[in-house]
């Protein structure tokens, strides 16, 4: 198998670290950044809390393994200080730049706004990706959840099962925001009958036919996300999730949060 960061990639790629670590140009700073890796990682790179210089770090990035060097480009793309000093329209052109290598170098890894953040995630074609951007958007809990979804499915440490049902609990919170409830705490296993009646309160705002009724189409697609995850039910031929299966649930889960944000799932009146 191929290396997913190569050296020649890397050595285009190290310079874009120094700003971030430092927060200026200077070749001597102090290691906040990489002793707070070390901690969240739980592994000793060396860094101790002394000042360092640049070429101790360009050290450690080109001799780290493929993961740990995707990780910490991660890590400091989100809690990298680029500095006072630089002007709003710097840092715009360093993630241009990050990502322009990324995509130039062939790299499965892209750098994808994710919510309010910039985030390195695996590539996914940009026609899907645009598909995804306005159920990722916002702030509300239906838009939190499915952002660490994506980030569980997509980014650079993939917990496939963790994924789904973050997932499932994006759609829970965009469903139960437009259908109520009556119960504590409702599951999407709730919306089956109300959805599936013989007269049902809900539908798509897609033209109905007796052949494919909305209120059941969308309690068929509800279903899918609900069964598929066999992890959340305990069952006894239990086998978790794969990542395709977990990036799969995510993109339906993506559509589903859409729909019900934007108006797509309407009451009988």
């Amino acid at each position: 198998m191929l290396p997913s960061v190569p050296s020649w990639m890397r050595a285009p790629l190290i310079p874009w670290f120094k700003p971030r670590l430092s927060g200026h140009w200077s070749d001597q700073f102090f290691p906040l950044l990489l002793i707070r890796f070390q901690l969240e990682v739980q592994e000793d790179f060396g860094f101790e809390s002394t000042e360092v210089y640049f070429d101790e770090v360009k050290d450690f990035l080109q001799e780290c393994d493929d993961n740990t060097f995707i990780n910490f480009l991660d890590y400091v793309l989100v809690h990298g200080d680029y500095g006072e000093e630089n002007a709003p329209q710097s840092e715009e052109s360093d993630i241009e730049y990050l990502e322009q290598v990324l995509s130039d170098s062939g790299s499965k890894w892209s750098v994808t706004r994710v919510g309010e953040q910039f985030r390195v995630t695996e590539r996914v074609p940009e026609g899907v990706l645009a598909s995804v951007e306005e159920a990722l958007a916002g702030a509300d809990a239906a838009a939190q959840k499915l952002q660490e979804a994506w980030l569980d499915a997509f980014g650079t440490s993939p917990r496939a099962s963790i994924a789904y049902y973050t997932a499932v609990v994006a759609v829970e919170n965009a469903a139960f925001a437009v259908i109520p409830v009556k119960k504590t705490e409702p599951t999407l296993a709730d919306l089956f009958s109300l959805l599936e009646a013989d007269s049902p309160k809900w539908k798509l705002i897609l033209r109905d036919n007796d052949r494919a009724p909305g209120g059941k189409a969308l309690a068929q697609m509800l279903r899918t996300l609900w069964r598929g995850h066999d992890s959340r039910h305990g069952a006894s031929e239990y086998e978790d999730v794969t990542i395709e299966q977990a990036r799969a649930a995510v993109m339906l889960a993506a559509t589903l949060v859409w729909w019900f944000r934007s108006g797509v799932v309407v009451e009988v009146k």
